[in-house]
């Protein structure tokens, strides 16, 4: 039963074309020309998909490279397999940039807080000073007991 509904499909594929067949993938572009706005994305199985820029997502269009991760819708139209809604995985390179950010994130806001922070410490110097400076004028040494 199994292979006649196999032969029923490939049999309606056939017939009306491969049009409107869709599945998820994830890939690595393999060529990219930015000029005229297309390339090439090899599908982690092997097959290349063709990808043109008006299925790039957001600001993505500008950061591709060939060599960089992908991950895409494949639709099988008249012309073979075509990239659609092309989204750009994090490798390497973003993860390291990631973490500059974060880290950069980070140094601004303990530099914001040790601004917030310096007339406390500023403070507590002052403070500091008064009693050494009551120390020094007494003349009061703090002695352990039993010490001569």
């Amino acid at each position: 039963m199994n292979a006649l509904r196999i032969a029923l499909i490939v049999l309606a594929l056939a017939i009306f074309g491969w049009s409107g067949v869709v599945s998820a993938e994830e890939g690595t572009v393999s060529f990219w020309n930015d000029k005229v706005g297309y390339g090439f994305i090899t599908q982690d199985r092997g097959v290349q998909v063709f990808a043109h820029y008006s299925e790039m997502q957001g600001d993505e269009l500008q950061s591709i490279t060939e060599g960089q991760r992908v991950a895409f819708t494949v639709v099988y139209g008249n012309f073979g397999a075509i990239a659609e809604n092309i989204r750009i995985l994090c490798n390497d390179d973003c993860l390291q940039k990631q973490i500059i950010c974060e880290m950069h994130r980070d140094g601004e806001e303990m530099r914001k807080l040790l601004i917030e922070l310096e007339p406390i410490a500023q403070e507590l110097r002052d403070i500091l000073k008064q009693v050494h400076k009551s120390f020094v004028k007494k003349n009061t040494i703090i002695k352990p007991k039993g010490a001569k």
